[in-house]
């Protein structure tokens, strides 16, 4: 037949399998550090092996994160609802107009803390974009309804 590109691959015992480069998607990276990849032979059980024990531990992995993901949302917390006087007063000693996205994440952090529920929120933002300020926020609230806070950030 007419010459085709394909990329080829090395097994374990000098085998090659060659790929067609139109099936380039088949292709996929096995781990991080080829130094410490061991080849398998073309055909040989471990890797179907290996693939097995791989997905049991993998389906035990998702069955514990179900597990532990119900436990959460069987457990309760006292709602932390913030006397409205008191809260304005704090928020309003905020020098700045908050953003659309600072005022969303204030409000869901809020209606978490009035849930019932422990909160499970992360707050992501780039440098200068408020979080500090999200934080003091439920730190306050948290402080107003008597639990003891603790606010680390870095410096």
């Amino acid at each position: 037949g007419a010459p085709h590109d394909c990329l080829e691959t090395h097994y374990a015992g000098d085998d090659r399998l060659f790929l067609p480069v139109e099936n380039i998607e088949l292709l996929s990276r096995y781990g991080s550090d080829t130094a410490e990849a061991t080849l398998d032979k073309l055909g040989g059980g471990a890797w179907q092996s290996r693939k097995a024990r791989l997905r049991k531990r993998l389906l035990d992995m998702a069955g514990q994160l179900i597990r532990i993901a119900a436990e959460r949302q069987m457990r309760s917390a006292p709602p932390l609802v913030p006397a409205e006087g008191l809260y304005g007063e704090f928020a309003a000693r905020f020098p700045y107009e908050e953003t659309d996205d600072q005022q969303t994440a204030i409000d869901s952090v809020r209606d978490d803390l009035a849930a019932g529920k422990p909160m499970d929120r992360l707050i992501c933002g780039d440098v200068g974009f408020g979080k500090t300020e999200v934080a003091l926020r439920a730190a306050f609230i948290a402080a107003m309804e008597g639990f003891q806070v603790a606010v680390v950030v870095p410096t």
